[in-house]
């Protein structure tokens, strides 16, 4: 387990402002909880391949990307994962921005994942790749394919007009 404060939104963590935050390859790691405004302005969030991963908690604001354009989320292999969740401060509606600037985000193997609340997340998205994330799965969800990526044989010839013959 990885704590690092706690979840009241009066007290702040403050912990590795500017730092990025990668949990790799931890066999044992059953939960991760990050105080308010823990890793605020980061710009590159890994999570992957934790197969003991149970929760995720942060606090409000916690993981608060920079709005940089290299600002990465990475989050794969987390296959007992159910809980990813941040708080809101309950304070004038003050709702937390956790993961709310990423601009690439890569999202896999997230399958048990049904408790999720983030309520500004993933808004300024350049590029994503999700597969089989549960509940994330609502923060994406499918676009009408384009004209391009459509089979050149499902897409009907533009109407024409019937001849009018011309008067001789």
């Amino acid at each position: 387990r990885i704590e690092m404060g706690d979840l009241n939104v009066l007290h702040c963590s403050c912990s590795f402002f500017n730092s990025s935050l990668e949990l790799r390859n931890l066999p044992q790691l059953t939960s991760v909880l990050l105080g308010r405004c823990a890793f605020w302005k980061c710009s590159r969030v890994v999570f992957e391949n934790l197969p003991k991963l149970l929760t995720i908690q942060l606090g409000h604001t916690a993981c608060h990307f920079a709005d940089r354009e290299d600002d990465t989320l990475i989050m794969k292999n987390l296959p007992i994962l159910n809980t990813l969740t941040t708080v809101d401060t309950g304070i004038n509606n003050y709702m937390s921005s956790t993961f709310k600037y990423p601009h690439h985000i890569i999202l896999e193997d997230m399958p048990d994942l049904v408790t999720v609340y983030f309520p500004f997340a993933f808004k300024y998205k350049e590029n994503a790749t999700v597969k089989n994330v549960g509940a994330l799965q609502t923060f994406f969800p499918p676009q009408p394919p384009s004209i391009q990526e459509q089979p050149s044989g499902d897409i009907p010839p533009p109407p024409t007009e019937p001849e009018i013959p011309l008067p001789p």
